[in-house]
């Protein structure tokens, strides 16, 4: 199994491409990739075995087990409705389903059916597709998210602990790109939804968080969305692209630019349901407001193949974006 993934250019957080690993349950040996860079050309280990298991490992989470409930009890801000570190927990389990059961979060487990972090319930928790091409538990061996917000489920330093999740479909064919998708209450007032992308460098591929009204889980955002913003990485890896869209398809491009590739890039969209303003930035820059009706969707969704990191849902108050 092999992939390239986007990286970083020459900031001091580019590091973080010298020690990536993606760590999958199953199998053994380590593979070897080419990362694009603006500088360099780096290799990544992409590791393949190891990782650990609580009960039986399957790709569902295996057995239920016993223990406590590792999902945090308050916000890690008080302005946060939404949080998701994609941590493992730290006995590696984490309440899945209807009834909560702790299961395995080891790496390389599949995201679907997981509570979200916060606030995690039966109610709330993500949808994936099936099979092995689909967004999976995995990390980044330490490497840090600046943007991340403190969570009981990276509580220590270590090769497994500072979790991400990670959609590649090169282990079958899916039909579309992946989507994982999670139910939301929205705020009244004006929110914002966030997270942190690397894109696949596959031509063709990109990472995307969106909004959408159907539970469709390949191509969702590309196909029925309501509104996208996406991240792609350029033909020579110098840096991204990222295209704000609206609607599926057909659908239109709002806008569109370019940034560098700070490996942990933040792509966020904030709406004010009053004047119905929808601003989208990437690393902290505004990339356009348009007037746009979203309604109330029914989900937020990451889409595509690459990993994402710090999913987070705040309510901003009343003023425009």
């Amino acid at each position: 199994m092999k992939s390239n993934l986007a990286k970083c250019g020459v900031q001091s957080l580019c590091l973080i491409a010298a020690t990536l690993a993606l760590v999958a349950c199953g199998g053994g040996g380590i593979d070897t990739v080419n990362v694009a860079s603006a500088s360099t050309t780096p290799k990544i280990a992409l590791l393949k075995g190891g990782g650990s298991c609580t009960g039986s490992c399957t790709g569902g989470g295996g057995t239920p087990v016993s223990g406590s409930n590792p999902l945090p009890t308050t916000a890690p801000a008080p302005d946060v409705i939404v949080h998701e570190s994609f941590g493992p927990g730290p006995q590696g389990v984490r309440p899945k389903g209807g009834k909560g059961d702790l299961r395995s979060t080891y790496i390389g487990t599949t995201l679907g059916g997981f509570w979200v972090e916060w606030k995690g319930s039966k109610d709330r928790a993500w949808i994936t597709p099936s099979g092995e091409a689909t967004w999976k538990f995995a990390s980044t061996g330490g490497a840090p998210n600046f943007y991340a917000l403190p969570s009981p489920l990276e509580p220590y330093e270590s090769s497994e602990s500072n979790g991400v999740v990670w959609a590649d479909t090169t282990d079958g064919a899916t039909g579309g790109q992946p989507a994982a998708l999670l139910p939301v209450t929205w705020p009244t007032s004006t929110w914002s939804v966030s997270m942190e992308a690397m894109p696949d460098a596959i031509a063709g591929s990109y990472v995307a968080l969106g909004l959408t009204n159907s539970s469709i889980t390949l191509s969702n955002l590309a196909s029925v969305g309501i509104v996208s913003l996406q991240l792609s990485t350029s033909p020579d890896g110098s840096n991204l692209r990222w295209e704000l869209w609206k609607g599926g398809a057909p659908r239109t491009l709002l806008a569109s630019g370019v940034t560098e590739d700070v490996a942990f890039n933040q792509i966020k969209l904030t709406y004010n349901p009053l004047t119905q303003m929808l601003t989208s930035s990437v690393n902290g820059v505004v990339g356009g407001s348009f007037i746009v009706s979203l309604g109330v969707p029914r989900y937020a969704a990451i889409e595509g193949r690459g990993i994402v990191d710090n999913f987070v849902v705040r309510k901003l108050g009343a003023v425009t974006p």
